[in-house]
């Protein structure tokens, strides 16, 4: 009965021990807040600058959609009439790739100053086993294409 009781004892004291060093573990270990910086790719060409923001490390959604923030500015090239949804492509390292499906969400259609939220659906594009994400534009103001890509740790939240 004494051992029985005693295993009882240092089982509790395991278990408890193993919770209280979690507990303490992530409380000096806290989750690092995203900086929108390092998830911004940039290509600068033909005077006109494509800044594309990868949102769902960011945003903390889920993986059923993957989302980008586009933005593209100049003050020399019309930009009206470019169509993002049908001139990307978005690729992993596996070799999977993507050419539709887009959905473009502008929040500005100005000619100089184009801004919008770019989706598609994640049909295995980014998995646990995905070290890198590429997405490529096609003749943006005659640039025949625009790369831009995630890799590592960004693609791991």
């Amino acid at each position: 009965m004494k051992k029985g009781l005693l295993l009882l004892g240092v089982i509790f004291l395991i278990v408890s021990g193993y919770y209280a060093y979690a507990g303490i573990s992530a409380a000096l270990n806290p989750p690092q807040p995203v900086d929108p910086a390092a998830l911004t790719k940039r290509s600068d060409a033909a005077s006109v600058t494509a800044d594309i923001t990868f949102r769902n490390p960011i945003d903390k959604a889920g993986k059923e959609e993957l989302i980008f923030e586009v933005a593209f500015n100049t003050h020399s090239v019309p930009l009206e009439n470019y169509d993002i949804a049908n001139s990307v492509i978005l690729k992993n390292d596996q070799g999977k790739e993507v050419a539709t499906g887009f959905a473009w969400e502008p929040s500005s259609e100005a000619s100089h100053h184009r801004t919008g939220i770019l989706k598609i659906k994640n049909d295995g594009l980014l998995t646990g086993d995905t070290s890198s994400l590429t997405m490529i534009l096609k003749d943006l103001a005659g640039v025949p294409t625009r790369e831009f890509k995630w890799e590592g740790d960004t693609l791991k939240y």
